[in-house]
């Protein structure tokens, strides 16, 4: 079966997220296990020293770095499909609304000292957590995610139309089956019903020719009765002399 893309961008995450000034983490969150931290410290010395914000791949994920003017840098790790989009436009924007202007933090950095670095860790971590665990979890706050959920779950309804109509076409055959063969008892039942029918017909046309063979005869026998001797002598005279007129 083939892997659906739906649900790899459904389940991308952003999976660490760091600010950094001069080289130095002052805060950073790991939705994971794992040594994003080490990996993004080699990162940052390499990273421009102005205003940039820009995209790139390393293996199997998306770094996505932001620079302003003050050189504080938001840098995120996160899965392939996860929406570029939805980082720069949502996700750092509000980084920067709920940290740095809150905070005021550009105000705060040109010298930033161990002990510092701890405060702002401990400041921040948690709204950082936050802050990634909303745009993780939260499908309303990326409209592509929505739509793409509403896709797949329009995906799966049709999957489930087209499996029932596939059902229904196999009851309709085993009906159409069914109907074909009371048809056939049909024809059978009518032929047999119209041979029942001349068979009744031929037996009253039989019975109707007896009872006036009957009635006829009786009608004679009565006549010679009624008639008498005289009845009798003429029919007999008449027989014969018919006889006699076949011979000549």
């Amino acid at each position: 079966m083939e892997d659906d893309p739906f649900v790899h961008e459904l389940d991308a995450r952003i999976l660490y997220i760091c600010i950094s000034y001069s080289n130095v983490i002052l805060a950073d969150y790991s939705s994971i296990k794992g040594n994003f931290r080490r990996v993004i410290q080699d990162y940052i010395p390499q990273l421009p020293n102005e205003i940039s914000r820009f995209s790139f791949r390393q293996d199997d994920y998306m770094f996505h770095v932001d620079i302003d003017k003050d050189g504080i840098c938001k840098m995120a790790l996160s899965d392939l499909n996860f929406s570029k989009l939805q980082v720069f436009k949502k996700y750092f924007m509000d980084i920067q609304k709920d940290i740095f202007e809150e905070y005021r933090l550009s105000e705060e950095l040109p010298g930033v000292s161990p002990l510092e670095q701890f405060s702002y860790q401990k400041k921040f971590k948690k709204k950082l957590k936050s802050l990634t665990k909303y745009y993780n979890e939260n499908i309303e706050s990326d409209p592509i995610r929505k739509t793409q959920v509403k896709l797949q779950t329009l995906q799966g309804e049709v999957q489930d139309n087209v499996t029932r109509l596939l059902q229904r076409g196999s009851d309709i055959d085993v009906l159409s089956d069914r109907v074909h063969g009371m048809e056939d008892s049909s024809m059978t039942m009518n032929a047999t019903s119209a041979k029942l029918a001349r068979q009744q017909k031929c037996k009253k046309i039989l019975i109707i020719s007896l009872i006036i063979f009957v009635i006829l005869s009786l009608a004679v026998i009565l006549s010679l009765i009624l008639c008498g001797p005289m009845c009798t002598t003429w029919f007999f005279d008449l027989f014969k002399k018919k006889t006699e007129e076949k011979k000549e």
